[in-house]
């Protein structure tokens, strides 16, 4: 069962980061959202929405390792702030 959690003020920074990560990742890849979302495994419409930095979307840990694994990136480039 699955249930959208709300994100606490004091972490809406690190969703955005991962966000911003994706993106940029996404990007030096060479990856469309679509191409991304098939290699993480999930719909195209809960990547955009993680992936989009006002959305603020809730995910897994789970979900996180896929978008990692998909974009052969650690967790930590996702979550890190990039320079």
């Amino acid at each position: 069962m699955s249930h959208s959690r709300k994100i606490k003020e004091e972490h809406r920074y690190v969703y955005q980061q991962i966000a911003h990560n994706i993106n940029y990742f996404k990007r030096i890849r060479g990856l469309s959202t679509e191409q991304l979302a098939e290699k993480a495994n999930m719909s195209v419409s809960h990547l955009t929405a993680l992936e989009s930095p006002g959305s603020l979307k809730d995910f897994s840990f789970e979900i996180l390792l896929d978008i990692a694994d998909a974009l052969e990136v650690s967790i930590v480039e996702l979550v890190k702030e990039l320079k």
